[in-house]
C-alpha cells in the first residue's frame, strides 16, 4: 500500500514539471496617433521574462517597411488606413509559448508639397510659395529668419544675401501631419550687365531693354541720343527703358547712349557707360 501512494504522487510531480506555463503578454504601441507612411512602434508588456520574440503583422500588401521581426519591439510604415492586424508570438528561457494579438487602424497622414519660385535672381527678390499638398486641413509655414504664415499661399520677400530654409507643415486630422522643406543660398556677389540691343516692337520678345542685375541695393540709369539729349530715364533697380521718350515719343530705330550708376548690396560701386541699339 504505500508503494502504490508513492508512485501516485512521483507520477503527479513529474507532469507538474512537464507542463511549462508561458507568461502572459500584452502588445503596447508605443508611438501615439497611428498615421499612414508614419513608422508606428510596439513593445510588449510581459508578466515575467521573455527569452524570444517572433512580430508579424496582415494583410502586408501596403506595409511600406518594417523593422526588425525577432526584436523585443517593432516598428511598421503603412501606405493606406486599412485595418491591420499585429501578430507576436514569444517564448520564456523555460521554452514556453505564448501568443498575443493587437488591432490596428491607421489615420490618413497630410502630403506636404509646395513649389517655390523667385520674381528675380540675387537679392532683393521675393519668394513665391505655391502649396500643393492634398489631405490637410491647416498648414503653416515656418521660415529660418522671421516669423511664419499660415496663408495657404504666400510670399516672402529677401533683401540679404544668406543660407535660407522654408518649412511647409501640414496638419490632417487625428492629429496627422507632415512637413517639406526647401533649403537655399542667396550669394553676396553683385553684378549689372547692360544688354546691346533690343526690339520694341510689341511682339512680346526683347520689347524692353532692362539692365541684368543681381543683389543692386540701387541703380540710376540716363539714356541719351546720338546729339545728347537726354530721352528718358529712371532710378530704380527693376527699371527699364520701353523705346519711348519720358514724354511718351516713339524713338527712332538708332544707336543710343547709356550711362548707369548702381550700387551692390555687397557695397561695390558701378558706373557703366555703353551703347544700346534700338530695333524696331
Amino acid at each position: 500500500m504505500r508503494q502504490l501512494y508513492f508512485l501516485i504522487i512521483f507520477s503527479v510531480f513529474s507532469c507538474s514539471i512537464g507542463a511549462q506555463v508561458a507568461p502572459t503578454a500584452t502588445i503596447v504601441r508605443t508611438s501615439g496617433i497611428a498615421c499612414t507612411g508614419a513608422p508606428v512602434t510596439y513593445t510588449v508588456a510581459s508578466s515575467g521574462s521573455l527569452q524570444s520574440y517572433t512580430w508579424s503583422v496582415q494583410p502586408t500588401k501596403d506595409l511600406i517597411s518594417s523593422s526588425d521581426p525577432n526584436a523585443s519591439g517593432i516598428s511598421f510604415s503603412f501606405s493606406s488606413t486599412a485595418h491591420h492586424t499585429i501578430y507576436l508570438t514569444y517564448s520564456d528561457n523555460s521554452g514556453a509559448i505564448g501568443n498575443a494579438v493587437s488591432a490596428l487602424r491607421l489615420n490618413q497622414a497630410p502630403n506636404a508639397s509646395f513649389n517655390a519660385s523667385f520674381n528675380a535672381p540675387g537679392f532683393p527678390t521675393n519668394l513665391i510659395l505655391t502649396n500643393y499638398s492634398s489631405n490637410f486641413n491647416t498648414n503653416f509655414w515656418s521660415f529660418s529668419d522671421s516669423p511664419g504664415d499660415s496663408a495657404l499661399n504666400t510670399t516672402k520677400s529677401y533683401t540679404a544675401s544668406g543660407n535660407y530654409t522654408v518649412t511647409l507643415l501640414t496638419f490632417g486630422d487625428k492629429g496627422c501631419k507632415d512637413s517639406s522643406s526647401y533649403d537655399f543660398v542667396l550669394a553676396n556677389t553683385s553684378n549689372v550687365t547692360l544688354p546691346n540691343i533690343f526690339t520694341p516692337n510689341g511682339d512680346g520678345v526683347n520689347d524692353v531693354f532692362k539692365p541684368i542685375t543681381q543683389q543692386l541695393s540701387s541703380l540710376q540709369a540716363f539714356v541719351y541720343n546720338r546729339y545728347g539729349v537726354l530721352v528718358t530715364s529712371w532710378n530704380t533697380v527693376n527699371g527699364f527703358w520701353d523705346g519711348y521718350t519720358a514724354s511718351g515719343e516713339e524713338c527712332s530705330d538708332g544707336v543710343y547712349i547709356v550711362v548707369l550708376e548702381a550700387k551692390g548690396f555687397d557695397g561695390k560701386d558701378y558706373k557703366l557707360n555703353s551703347t544700346i541699339n534700338l530695333v524696331r
